[in-house]
């Protein structure tokens, strides 16, 4: 039984690795124009690019299986990796259909799920998200897994210490920055799981950095009710709020390497941020 799982998972990472590698590689050709354009209106870096290891998705129904069928990717293995959804009468059509991909991987490097945020101006899914995700599946749990960790755990062993913010783009953003020791959440609260995670990488303290909007100010609540019973230190940092809407990545940019540390120097612990704010409310 044991080798027959880890059969199945090594189909499910191979198939996931290969999404990933084809991705990128349509990103760099000149099906990936509109795509690059975006990023470099997000002041994204090249070097960025690489290390993130972002892609595209083809805008058509059935663009993987056959691509990946090349490389010896099964359809079954990309419907069990999420990334393919199997249509009752046989067949299956693609999960990720015109966006931009974030491969997620696990503290190892290894890829194990996507985020996809659709391009601007395209027509967006059914349900018209923005992001979307892959589904659970044996290789992906969301409240086990932080996007960047893999780039992000050498820092924090360093620093002993973690920021923690909501989006793929704050991540890269504040990486790019300088400030390497970012993770995120991936559309999650945040879980005793991703605590035992960044203890894992000798994390003693998490400060949270999340958009000055309603639910930014509702993350840092949530953030306690896992940091505070797993004894780990929780500071909150509150972007200053500026013109329009400001979001960690778009502080990075604007303000470097520099702002940010002074952002998070001027941190406040979060039982004290989580006080103040009862007696305001009050």
């Amino acid at each position: 039984e044991q080798k027959q799982r880890r059969k199945e998972r090594n189909e499910l990472l191979a198939a996931c690795d290969a999404a990933a590698r084809y991705w990128a590689a349509r990103l760099g050709s000149r099906f990936g124009a509109d795509a690059r354009r975006y990023l470099e209106e997000r002041g994204v870096s090249e070097e960025s690019i690489r290390r993130f290891r972002l892609g595209v998705a083809a805008d058509a129904w059935s663009d993987l299986a056959p691509r990946l069928k090349e490389k010896g990717v099964s359809q079954g293995a990309l419907v069990r990796a999420g990334l393919v959804i199997e249509k009752e009468k046989g067949g299956g059509y693609d999960r990720f259909r015109n966006r931009l991909m974030f491969p997620i991987a696990a503290m190892d490097g290894q890829v194990i799920g996507f985020g996809g945020r659709a391009l601007p101006g395209s027509a967006k899914d059914e349900k018209g998200a923005k992001y979307i995700n892959t589904p659970e599946t044996a290789l992906y749990k969301k409240s086990k897994v932080l996007y960047g960790l893999d780039l992000a755990r050498e820092a924090i062993r360093k620093t002993r210490r973690a920021v923690m913010v909501e989006g793929y783009f704050d991540v890269i953003g504040l990486h790019q920055a300088g400030v390497t020791n970012a993770v995120a959440v991936c559309g999650t609260a945040l879980t005793p799981e991703h605590v035992e995670l960044l203890g894992r990488c000798d994390c003693r303290e998490v400060t949270v950095l999340f958009d000055g909007d309603v639910a930014g100010l509702a993350a840092p609540a949530k953030a306690a009710a896992a940091l505070l019973p797993a004894g780990m230190a929780g500071k909150v940092a509150v972007l200053p709020a500026e013109a329009g809407k400001s979001d960690p990545d778009e502080f990075a940019r604007a303000h470097g390497k520099a702002g940010v540390d002074a952002l998070l120097a001027g941190a406040v612990p979060l039982s004290e941020f989580l006080i103040d704010r009862e007696v305001e409310r009050s």
